[in-house]
This record gives C-alpha cells, structure tokens and sequence, in this order.
C-alpha cells in the first residue's frame, strides 16, 4: 500500500508499507519473507532544482535513496545513489540513473536477483554551438546466490559541437572497469579472472537529407586490458547508418 502527500509546491512526502514473499534462495538475509517499508521526502525550491531522500527497509535490508535534480541557464547536474534488489537482464537494459549512455549496464552473472547499490551522476554543458556532457557510474552488486560482491565503474565523455543544420558531429571518450565475481561455485583462485579495464573512443558524423532521410558514420576504437591474455583485445569497428522515417 502507498500512499502520497504534497504540503505545498516545496515539500511532499510518499511511502509504502507491505509484505513481501519470495520463492528464491538468497543468502543476502536469512529471512526472504516479511514486511518492508519506505519513506520519501521531495524538496522542490524552484522549477530547477528537485531533491528526493529517503530511506525504508526490505528483506535484504535497509534501502537508502538520494536524487538531486539542478538546471541552472546553460548547465544541468543529476545525482541517484540507490540500494534495491534487481535482476541481470534489467541491469543490462535498464536506463539507471536517468542517463542515456547507461544502457546495457555491466552486470555480474547470476540466476536468481542482485542486490544492486549504486551511484551515478551526470553534468552536462550547453554552449552557443556545443554540447558537454560527463556521466558516471559506480556500482556495488552482490549476487543472492552466494553472496559474491562485484565492482563495475565507468566515466564517459561526449562533445557534441553543432557545425550546421543539415551536419551533426559527436566525438566521446570512456572509461571502464570490471570487477566481477566468477560464475557460480567457481573456485576462488579463478574469481578474479575476468577483471578488466577498458578505453573506448567514437567519432561519429550525421547529415541531415531531408524530414525522412539521414545518414550517420561511426568509428568506435576499443582498448582492452584483462588479468590474463585471454580477456586483452582491440576493436575497430565503422558502421553507417541510413534512416528512414514513413
């Protein structure tokens, strides 16, 4: 059950009290059944700024929650840290955090849920003819089976200058590291082998035809290093892309 309340157009308060069953095994919390609850306060000072803390507590434990929401004339900043249960195939499509270059998130290998505590942050810049944008992620995931911690961290980097109406250019630069747990009753001495750290570069380029037509060409340079030979490659790749609207 939740339930919601707005004082006035600063301040508002929501929340949730239930009782949750669940079939899977989990070694995060002896007990996977029992009630949770949580609590949310929102602060809107202005139209260009929202800020939501708040906190409750599930089978797993407690569940922090902070979002920051900032637009001042040309720059917008964004904050999420969030503790909550998930699932691998949601961590690799999910859009967390509200940032566009977080899809397909890195993720441990598991078979039952994940407890995912993560912080992401943004900041982006827009200029008379340009764009700025900065996204980061850091993410704690424990797998329920066994209660294997993993580590996943990325920084990315795009510049997008506006050279005409018809042209549109993008250039970014990432940063990634993985940490992650082996799969499951791996043997510890193999856990960290698939450990990496990874620069991706792109440079992409667009015209705009017409309402219905538009061509793009991408080059993605990949660098990739592992703790064994086996997880170390380089990738080029060039894609070219034709649009078409009906």
């Amino acid at each position: 059950m939740g339930l919601g309340y707005r004082f006035d157009r600063r301040w508002g308060i929501d929340g949730f009290y239930g009782r949750e069953w669940n079939e899977f095994q989990s070694t995060l919390n002896g007990d996977r059944d029992g009630p949770g609850w949580g609590l949310n306060l929102k602060w809107t000072p202005s139209p260009r700024t929202a800020v939501t803390v708040g906190g409750g507590d599930r089978f797993f434990g407690n569940t922090p929650r902070v979002i920051i929401r900032h637009a001042h004339k040309r720059n917008q900043f964004r904050l999420n840290y969030e503790k909550r249960v998930t699932f691998q195939r949601d961590l690799r499509t999910e859009d967390l955090g509200g940032f566009d270059d977080n899809i397909n998130n890195a993720s441990v290998f598991s078979n039952g849920p994940i407890l995912d505590e993560r912080l992401a942050g943004g900041w982006t810049y827009k200029g008379r003819s340009s764009v700025l944008t900065i996204n980061g992620n850091y993410s704690e995931q424990t797998r329920s089976e066994d209660g294997e911690k993993s580590l996943f961290k990325n920084v990315t980097a795009t510049f997008s200058p506006q050279l005409s109406t018809r042209y549109n250019v993008a250039a970014s630069v990432a940063w990634r590291e993985d940490e992650p747990r082996g799969r499951i009753n791996e043997l510890p001495e193999f856990a960290d082998q698939g450990d990496s750290e990874a620069w991706t570069f792109n440079f992409t380029v667009g015209r705009q035809y017409n309402n219905r037509i538009n061509l793009s060409l991408s080059y993605l340079f990949t660098d990739r290093q592992g703790e064994t030979s086996f997880n170390d490659y380089q990738e080029n790749r060039i894609t070219a892309t034709l649009g078409l609207a009906f």
